[in-house]
């Protein structure tokens, strides 16, 4: 019976092995398959991953090209700037109405090329060139149609970077030419937000504000110009607080054009114009540019650092400016504030003031030879003036004037965007 017994409970046991090593068969099976499943899961991420990143490189690229594309043709336009862009717009046949229109002067289509982490848009130009792909450009006349006529002043850019995968990114924008305002007077006085400008104040007869063209020849009150004459004072809205504001024995110290010393009274070169100067975008603009930055303050000295006759400057000043000694400048003053004047010297080009400015300096008087543009915020701030109590003398100077324009023309960006 034991032997029997002992037997029946081997066969028991044997039995159990087996039913262990299925269960373990199938474990293995199951654990098996879910680690191929998660390693293909893991492998269909990881590619997914890298496809969508070679992607986002290759867009990265495609804009930078298009990019490239888009400075490039600005650059070579603003170079060109100097009789507008008429030319450009025509493409190298000079021709409107072409298939080569707006095609710049590097052609349509430009390769580009890296070597040691540069760019370059010509193969010689690189050891070793790694071709990164092309971009294409074109510009076309951004004026209205009813405008298209004379000097072209605003253009479209459109750049197209294409990348070694033929992946395009498009991107535009629009430029036109900047330049400073003409002046219609020796002071144009600029309107605030409540349509005043600066508070007009007159006294004495020791300044003069002088519109008849002069060359700043190194002689007290310069020599006679060969330039028409433009207005005195002027504003787009009325003068007749400038007109109030002058005495009777006042009123022929505002000469230029209009004016009539024949009459009785005299008639002064003071007058309403259609002109409309954004006096606050270009101050803004100016400000970008500015070759020098001065801290708001009183001045002694304020020369030798101001441009020269070779080399008309932007100064530019965010506050109050004081200069209450001597003074020298070739350019454009630029005072985000308010100006006051009661030094001696010369200042030729351009002043613009956003709050207004005064001249009350005795002794040696201070020379302008060029054109002023003063404004104000509201028209209601105590210091938005304009007066003339002392030593001053404000003369137009068409060569002053023309040497400030043609010295900081230039192309600037009104918008750019992506296509």
């Amino acid at each position: 019976m034991k032997n029997v017994v002992g037997q029946q409970g081997s066969v028991l046991f044997v039995k159990n092995v087996v039913g262990q090593q299925g269960s373990v068969l199938l474990l293995i099976f199951f654990c098996a398959t879910m680690v191929s499943v998660l390693g293909l899961t893991t492998l269909y991420l990881a590619n997914t991953e890298l496809t969508e990143s070679s992607k986002k490189y290759e867009m990265s690229k495609a804009f930078y090209l298009a990019e490239g594309g888009l400075q490039r043709a600005f650059h070579n336009m603003n170079s060109g700037i100097e009789n507008g862009w008429s030319d450009e717009i025509a493409g190298t046949d000079g021709t409107i109405g072409t298939e080569d229109d707006g095609i710049l002067n590097f052609g349509r289509r430009v390769d580009c090329y890296s070597s040691n982490g540069t760019i370059e848009s010509e193969e010689d130009d690189c050891s070793q060139p790694y071709y990164l792909g092309c971009y294409e450009v074109r510009v076309e006349d951004g004026r209205d149609d009813e405008q298209r006529t004379g000097v072209c002043n605003r253009a479209i850019l459109r750049s197209t970077g294409i990348s070694t995968q033929n992946f395009r990114k498009s991107l535009e924008a629009e430029i036109e030419i900047f330049e400073l305002p003409w002046p219609p007077a020796v002071v144009f006085l600029v309107p605030g937000l409540n349509g005043t400008y600066p508070n007009p104040t007159f006294n004495g007869q020791s300044w003069m504000i002088d519109g008849n063209d002069r060359r700043p020849d190194g002689t007290p009150d310069g020599t006679p110009g060969t330039g028409s004459p433009i207005l005195g004072i002027a504003s787009n809205v009325s003068v007749n607080p400038v007109l109030s504001s002058l005495a009777e024995n006042e009123l022929d110290q505002v000469r230029g054009a209009d004016f009539d010393e024949t009459t009785d009274p005299i008639i002064p070169s003071v007058r309403q114009v259609d002109l409309i100067v954004n006096l606050y975008e270009t101050v803004d603009y100016l400000k970008g540019i500015a070759d020098n930055n001065v801290v708001s303050g009183t001045y002694s000295q304020f020369t030798g650092e101001y441009g020269n006759s070779d080399n008309y400057q932007v100064t530019y000043c965010s506050g109050d400016l004081h200069l209450s000694g001597r003074i020298e400048g070739y350019g454009v003053l630029v005072v985000d504030g308010h100006l006051t004047l009661s030094g001696q010297g010369t200042w030729n080009g351009y002043i613009f003031c956003t709050e207004g400015a005064e001249f009350t300096g005795g002794g040696r008087p201070f020379h302008l030879y060029g054109a002023m543009i003063l404004g104000t915020p509201s028209g209601g701030d105590r210091k938005a003036n304009f007066t003339c109590s002392g030593q001053a003398d404000l003369y137009y100077s068409q060569e002053t004037v023309e040497e400030a324009r043609t010295n900081l023309r230039a192309a600037t960006y009104t918008y750019w965007s992506e296509l």
